[in-house]
């Protein structure tokens, strides 16, 4: 039985793990290509959208643009943000499995500069 003391300069005020304050947000994505008239959007946490997806019906409003082999979009985006990307194709179809090939949803930097790269995208037809 020993009594132990501490003594602490200070406590954080903040949480351990800092996120993402609102704000604007810039989007640079590295993706292999898509067969033509596919494109590429970011869906997450928007308050307009709120992860409106997964069925043919949705309209997802953050397009990517391909610029320079990137794509890229700029939002504003709320604070704690999260998302992921994924992809329409060329006959307007989009659900769950046409997403990119990742676990687990992306979080927004702190800087709100997304910069992603996605290796692989799930659910792409084969090549012939």
């Amino acid at each position: 039985g020993k009594v132990l003391f501490l003594d602490v300069d200070a406590w954080k005020s903040a949480p351990c793990v800092e996120r993402n304050k609102a704000g604007q947000a810039t989007f640079t994505l590295t993706a292999p290509a898509l067969p033509e008239g596919y494109e590429v959007y970011i869906v997450g946490n928007f308050a307009e959208e709120n992860w409106n997806w997964g069925s043919e019906t949705a309209t997802p409003t953050h397009k990517m643009e391909l610029v320079d082999g990137k794509y890229t979009h700029a939002a504003e985006v709320p604070e704690k943000f999260e998302y992921k990307y994924f992809y329409k194709t060329a006959e307007g179809v989009m659900d769950w499995n046409n997403a990119e090939e990742i676990g687990g949803n992306r979080q927004m930097a702190l800087d709100l500069k997304a910069v992603d790269e996605v290796k692989a995208w799930k659910g792409l037809p084969a090549a012939e």
